[in-house]
């Protein structure tokens, strides 16, 4: 019975543990460390607006931070933005991101990827316009993936045919693995319950 308990209670750490997120830094508020980008990628709050188009910044949701990654820098398009995450073989994880357009009013686009190095594993593309609401900046987005081994990289490319006076922003990015359903749990407990009464039985 001790090894039946003890079996559920590493079952329940290990499903916890998967949930564990692996992204560093996916709010930028450190700027850019944890990630790795090209020079038309930058790093900044989004007060760094105020000067060219009178975005102060204190719209921008509090849930979202004070600051974002942005794609365009220097009026550059087709930046990319990566980071290798630590991953488990045959796991399930879900990306969530926010991603919006700020300053002009020129569609940016982007895609974001997840790889293993070779061999794309799942990607989305999205869109948006450029806007000076604050509010409504950025909307979010997400996708799962299965990963193939230890390492995945995630990875953002900016595809927008120009960025001239608008910048494309990246935000709340994070990696975890998918979280077992409800059913899931149930079933877990109802086959550790079996074998604890097929160990009882077994004494008797």
């Amino acid at each position: 019975m001790k090894k039946i308990i003890a079996a559920s209670l590493l079952a329940f750490a290990a499903i916890g543990a998967s949930a564990a997120e692996l992204v560093t830094n996916g709010g930028f508020e450190d700027g850019g460390a944890g990630w790795d980008s090209t020079a038309t990628v930058g790093f900044a709050p989004i007060s760094a607006y105020i000067n060219c188009c009178g975005i102060d910044g204190s719209a921008y949701p509090a849930a979202n931070g004070v600051a974002a990654a942005f794609f365009g820098w220097g009026q550059m398009a087709g930046g990319t933005l990566f980071q290798d995450l630590t991953t488990v073989a045959n796991q399930t994880y879900t990306v969530n991101f926010s991603y919006g357009a700020i300053s002009g009013s020129a569609l940016q686009t982007l895609t974001v990827e997840a790889s293993n190095g070779q061999s794309l594993l799942s990607s989305l593309g999205v869109s948006a316009y450029g806007t000076t609401n604050q509010a409504a900046l950025v909307s979010p987005y997400s996708f799962t993936f299965v990963a193939t081994g230890t390492s995945t990289r995630l990875l953002f490319r900016d595809t927008s045919l120009t960025s001239d006076n608008t910048d494309a922003l990246v935000d709340n990015v994070s990696v975890a693995a998918a979280v077992p359903e409800p059913e899931t749990y149930a079933m877990l407990l109802a086959g550790l319950g079996l074998m604890g009464l097929v160990a009882r039985r077994r004494k008797a």
